[in-house]
C-alpha cells in the first residue's frame, strides 16, 4: 500500500469514527423543527428568519405571522408595500388619503407644515418616532433588522417564546431574557435590560 493511500484510509477512518462518536442531537419541542446551518430547533409559524420554512426570511418590514410573512403590526400593507400611515406622505392616515403636498409633512397619521414634537423630521415629509419606529430607530435611516424590534431608540433582538400561549407560564426563554406578551406577535423573549415595548 503506498504511503497516499495508506494517508487516505487514515484520513476516512477518522472520518468515519467522527461519525460514529458523535451524539445524536436532542430532540426539538413539539412544533419545532431543526434548521441549518446552526441547527438551532425554530418555530416555522413565528420565526421572522425561517418562516414557513428554514430557508425563507421575512423582509425586515414584516414579521411571520402563522407561516407566512406579513407586514408588522406597526405597518400597514398599501397594496404590498408595507407603510407607516403615521409618518408615510404619500399614505399619510391610510393606504387610499391624498399624499400630503410639498412643503408639508405628515405628522402623526395628519398633512403638516411641522412636526409633533414626539416626532423627528427625517426628511421626504417624513415625521418618524425613533422611540419605536423599526425604520429610524434612534435617528433617521436607522433599519431594523428582521428579528428586532424598536424599543426606546434602540434596535433590539426578539425571538418568538416557542410553544408558549403566554407568558404566564413560559419556560422557552432563556434565564438571560425577558418574556414580553407583544400583541399580536405573541409571548416574545427580548434582553432583560429592556422593558417590555408598547406597540
Amino acid at each position: 500500500m503506498t504511503r497516499l493511500a495508506f494517508l487516505a484510509l487514515g484520513t476516512a477512518g477518522c472520518s468515519l469514527m467522527g461519525l460514529y462518536d458523535a451524539e445524536p442531537a436532542e430532540p426539538c419541542p413539539a412544533q419545532t423543527v431543526r434548521c441549518p446551518p446552526d441547527g438551532d430547533c425554530t418555530d416555522l409559524l413565528t420565526d421572522p428568519q425561517a418562516c414557513g420554512g428554514c430557508a425563507i426570511e421575512c423582509d425586515a418590514r414584516e414579521y411571520c405571522n402563522e407561516g407566512s410573512c406579513e407586514c408588522r403590526p406597526e405597518l400597514t400593507d398599501c397594496d404590498g408595500a408595507c407603510v407607516d400611515t403615521t409618518s408615510s406622505p404619500a399614505h399619510c392616515g391610510g393606504c387610499l388619503r391624498p399624499p400630503c403636498g410639498a412643503p408639508q409633512r405628515c405628522s402623526l397619521g395628519e398633512c403638516a407644515d411641522e412636526c409633533d414634537l414626539t416626532t423627528e423630521d427625517c426628511g421626504e415629509g417624513v415625521c418618524a418616532n425613533m422611540e419605536t419606529d423599526v425604520m429610524h430607530c434612534g435617528v433617521c435611516d436607522r433599519q431594523c433588522a428582521v428579528d428586532q424590534l424598536c424599543i426606546r431608540g434602540a434596535c433590539a433582538d426578539y425571538a418568538p417564546a416557542i410553544g408558549c400561549e403566554s407568558c404566564t407560564p413560559c419556560g422557552a426563554c432563556e434565564s438571560h431574557e425577558r418574556c414580553c406578551d407583544l400583541f399580536p406577535y405573541g409571548p416574545t423573549c427580548i434582553d432583560p435590560d429592556q422593558e417590555c415595548p408598547t406597540l
